[in-house]
């Protein structure tokens, strides 16, 4: 199986644990629409659970896993940018992939999260 497929079709477990949730999703890496384009994909080594996959399929999915690890980490496959004071970036979460890099905890930086309703067929779902 090639490593997109193994990505593809291999559900994984996340988990967001804190003091007022626990949260967990079973899913592949990367979903596909209807038509088999890229709807999504789930990469968050933060929540990444542990994993219960049958051997089989173990050293096939790691290793699609890992290399996409590094894709991801490359600057080939970045778009790195820095905002001015006073500037905004809005994305929908589930359609970029996204990070930030480090950062002085000191400077004045804000985070919020904001939630919409979308309008699904408008997204090729």
């Amino acid at each position: 199986m090639q490593a997109f497929d193994r990505l593809t079709s291999t559900p994984v477990t996340f988990r967001y644990h804190d003091e007022g949730r626990d949260m967990r999703i079973r899913a592949p890496i990367i979903a596909l629409d209807h038509d088999g384009a890229i709807k999504q994909i789930r990469f968050n080594v933060g929540i990444f659970g542990v994993q219960s996959l049958v051997a089989e399929t173990q050293l096939s999915f790691y290793t699609a896993y890992r290399n996409l690890a590094e894709m991801l980490a490359s600057d080939a496959f970045q778009v790195r940018f820095r905002l001015a004071p006073g500037e905004l970036l809005v994305f929908e979460n589930w359609r970029v992939l996204h990070g930030r890099s480090g950062f002085d905890p000191a400077s004045a930086i804000y985070k919020a999260a904001m939630w919409t309703a979308t309008n699904s067929s408008a997204s090729g779902e």
